[in-house]
């Protein structure tokens, strides 16, 4: 008598403990539903005449931009930390002056890994996190401060560029500071781990050699990111609720595709690194 009823408080509880993680789990997926997506575009060398909504060229069309200008908020003065590529990129994706860990100027490369970047954070809080573009984050060819300090000190050539390993970019990469998906570089060679269909490549990248323009590709890329994201979604988290998204691109033309795509659900940050946003 005594086992059975031991048995069948065990039941109980079993019952209370499966109800309450149920309640526990629809309730963490209704939060994460309501969060808005986050896509931030950050272009390169921008003007501020060149947007269409400030008004002071003919020639200058860019309705998507305008579009958002709108629907949202205009800061007349907002100013990124730096009128340059790296360091400027190194503040947005840290939320930290440049300064403070010794990233004034391109040279000064890469971004330290003990710094968190905004993709580590937005993972941590259940987004999944994207990168398209130009990254600058990495080791460059003028990084001469930190190829000394490496061991053995990395080759300087004729020329006085660096010699930079591809393991190097790829520890200082997107892929290892946070994003989950990458489809990163400039003109036409690219390390992506998803391609222009969507589909899920190498976790850890492919090298990838692009014949169009390189706008064009980057702003084939970014749209493919909600795809592949979804699809990586459906095999590692809920298949019927992927996470909301954080996005950064590193080129503006991007935004049009994106913006068809998740306007309604997207909270966007546009900005460029030539001194004001």
């Amino acid at each position: 008598m005594a086992i059975r009823k031991l048995k069948k408080s065990m039941r109980v509880i079993l019952f209370f403990r499966c109800a309450l993680f149920l309640i526990l789990s629809a309730a963490c997926m209704c939060r994460m539903e309501a969060r808005p997506n986050v896509i931030v575009i950050f272009t390169d060398d921008q003007g501020y005449a060149d947007l269409g909504v400030h008004g002071l060229r003919d020639d200058v069309k860019t309705p998507h931009l305008d579009q958002l200008a709108r629907n949202g908020v205009i800061f007349t003065d907002a100013y990124v930390t730096a009128p340059q590529c790296s360091p400027s990129r190194a503040a947005l994706m840290t939320g930290r002056y440049q300064q403070r860990f010794g990233f004034d100027s391109i040279p000064d490369g890469p971004l330290p890994l003990e710094e968190k970047t905004i993709a580590d954070r937005m993972s941590a809080a259940g987004y999944s996190t994207g990168m398209v573009g130009k990254w600058h984050l990495d080791p460059n060819a003028v990084s001469h401060a930190w190829a000394k300090r490496q061991d053995p000190p990395l080759e300087v050539l004729p020329t006085g560029s660096l010699r930079v390993p591809s393991k190097w970019a790829l520890v200082y990469g997107p892929g290892a500071r946070g994003f989950r998906d990458f489809y990163w570089g400039e003109l036409s060679h690219y390390w992506r781990n998803y391609d222009l269909e969507g589909c899920s490549l190498t976790p850890h990248g492919e090298a990838h050699v692009a014949k169009p323009f390189h706008v064009d590709e980057q702003t084939a890329g970014g749209p493919c990111f909600s795809s592949s994201a979804k699809r990586r979604h459906a095999v590692f988290s809920s298949p019927c609720l992927p996470r909301p998204a954080c996005a950064f691109a590193g080129d503006g033309k991007i935004l049009g595709p994106l913006c068809r795509r998740h306007a309604r659900t997207s909270s966007y940050r546009f900005g460029h690194d030539s001194g004001c946003g």
